[in-house]
């Protein structure tokens, strides 16, 4: 009996031994956003706690039922596995009946600005996680390969129009036509002025395009409309993209091409480099055209639901953390170098709008993105400054969507992360208020 005794704790005061070293190990190790005691990220904390808790538990269990502790623990781990299990089968089934898909070559090279979308397509794009569709409206491009409703080149007598430039977030596949911000500020105006002047918004955003892109977009596509108003679409990530040639999502051919226009400043010129492996990516969607129908849609593969569900847990806490911190990860932030060169690509955008007799107007969503509770107020002061010495319009789109999102209102899709209707209507809004503020020709 005291032989057992003594195997007993011997066993018990090693297993102590090997978990207080297992612990101390993660203890030591630092987060990469780290922010508790200056050392722990908030995710990685917690999962400290719940690691301590377990192995106290476990240690009380032996030290108070002996080696009939390994009965409870396995009682302990079959249940949690259980319910892992019957919660995968669960949500892989319902994903079976539920299959969500992705449409085929939505894009096109092209040579000029990357990419853009393919005329006169239609397809059904998903939003969500592959375990919980939050939308999946119908998208249909028009004849010019936009997400609107079909235009004539010529502007009609007694119209005035408006351009959208920008990426995903005005091109807006997240929600229907109708709602999207375009088509929601085209109505305001013309509800609002109905007997007066015809208005016309028309959207030039496409997937992934940088703010060097946009007036790539507008030399060779966007000028050819008459546009009165030019209201481009600005945030950290659009900066950024204007001198990464390499987007990674637009195409995928199994491997990373240079695919985007880039842009640096040299003697204080603009100088603009073409897409390097234009040809070989020409080749390659080329030979994808010949192997589809453009009517399939592939269907989407299903993760492991579990980890995608803690990689989201995980997420979220370190958002919610740097509603706290104000801080974002690296690569979010705009480097001064960066900033000068996309000033230097509006500049020159501006002055090419205002030989139209146009006006620009730079839509600031800096920080939104990445921290909605504290958007980076450096850069877009800057902004504001950069736009008042050059007169062209300026909207503070970060401050808006604060606003409504510190009343609890959701602006974008909890997993998609775009805008959702009702931030596409703040967007509408935003840009209607200024168009209204200013006194331009909208009475």
């Amino acid at each position: 009996m005291k032989k057992r005794n003594s195997n007993n704790v011997i066993f018990f005061y090693s297993y102590c031994l090997l978990m207080t070293l297992s612990f101390f190990v993660m203890f030591s190790r630092k987060s990469v956003e780290a922010w508790i005691f200056g050392y722990y990220s908030l995710p990685y904390f917690i999962f400290l706690i719940v690691f301590l808790t377990a192995i106290i538990y476990i240690g009380v269990l032996f030290y108070r039922f002996n080696w009939k502790a390994i009965y409870l623990i396995s009682m302990n781990i079959l249940f949690l596995a259980s319910c892992f299990i019957i919660t995968e089968i669960t949500v892989q089934i319902r994903y079976i009946y539920n299959p969500m898909y992705t449409p085929t070559l939505v894009y096109q090279p092209d040579r000029v600005v990357g990419w853009k979308m393919r005329p006169d397509i239609h397809f059904q794009t998903n939003i969500g996680k592959w375990y919980w569709i939050e939308s999946q409206p119908n998208i249909k491009l028009n004849s010019w390969g936009y997400h609107d409703i079909e235009r004539i080149q010529k502007k009609r007598p007694n119209t005035i129009r408006v351009g959208l430039l920008g990426d995903s977030m005005v091109q807006a596949f997240q929600v229907p036509l109708s709602k999207t911000a375009s088509q929601v500020l085209e109505s305001k105006l013309n509800e609002a002025f109905p007997n007066d002047i015809q208005y016309e918004v028309l959207n030039f955003g496409v997937a992934s395009y940088s703010v060097g892109q946009y007036l790539l977009m507008w030399e060779k596509y966007a000028s050819l409309f008459n546009l009165d108003y030019i209201f481009i679409f600005t945030s950290e990530i659009q900066l950024n993209r204007t001198v990464n040639g390499y987007d990674g999502t637009t195409y995928k051919y199994g491997k990373l091409l240079n695919d985007r226009p880039t842009f640096s400043i040299k003697d204080s010129e603009l100088i603009r480099k073409p897409v390097g492996d234009f040809d070989k990516i020409q080749e390659l969607y080329q030979n994808k055209l010949e192997q589809i129908d453009e009517t399939i849609m592939i269907r989407q593969q299903s993760n492991v639901f579990i980890i995608d569900m803690f990689n989201q847990v995980w997420d979220g806490l370190i958002n919610y953390q740097r509603q706290f911190t104000g801080k974002s990860p690296g690569y979010d932030t705009v480097k001064k170098s960066t900033l000068a060169i996309n000033l230097k690509v509006i500049e020159v955008l501006g002055d090419q709008v205002k030989k139209t007799n146009s006006q620009i107007i730079v839509v600031d969503a800096s920080g939104y993105y990445f921290n909605p509770a504290r958007p980076d107020k450096n850069l877009s002061k800057q902004l504001e400054i950069f736009c008042l010495e050059h007169e062209y319009g300026y909207v503070n789109l970060s401050h808006d969507l604060q606003k409504v999102n510190s009343n609890g209102i959701r602006t974008r899709w909890i997993y998609d992360g775009h805008f959702n209707e009702m931030g596409n209507n703040i967007f509408a809004e935003s840009m209607y208020q200024w168009l209204q503020n200013k006194n331009y020709p909208v009475y």
